[in-house]
């Protein structure tokens, strides 16, 4: 991490880790559609530009645990029970 560039606790997206074990999907823009249905008041489906036509939002929360901490917290409450 290039704590040069962090001028705050709050970490910038683009410095941001992201641990993936799968491939970024492709997405086809033209085609794509999101649709919220089953327990909903108002099922919807949405278009890729739909979405981005929307307002973004940013949130943030804070917590006080290492970062490590959580994560093997996440990890624990995902591992079967015995391990």
């Amino acid at each position: 991490m290039p704590f040069d560039q962090l001028g705050d606790f709050i970490t910038p997206s683009e410095l941001f880790y992201i641990r993936s074990h799968f491939a970024v999907p492709e997405l086809n823009v033209g085609s794509y559609r999101l649709s919220l249905r089953g327990a909903v008041r108002r099922e919807l489906s949405l278009s890729y530009a739909d979405i981005r036509a929307m307002p973004s939002r940013s949130c943030i929360a804070r917590w006080n645990a290492p970062a490590t901490a959580a994560y093997s917290w996440c990890r624990r409450r995902r591992a079967p029970s015995g391990n």
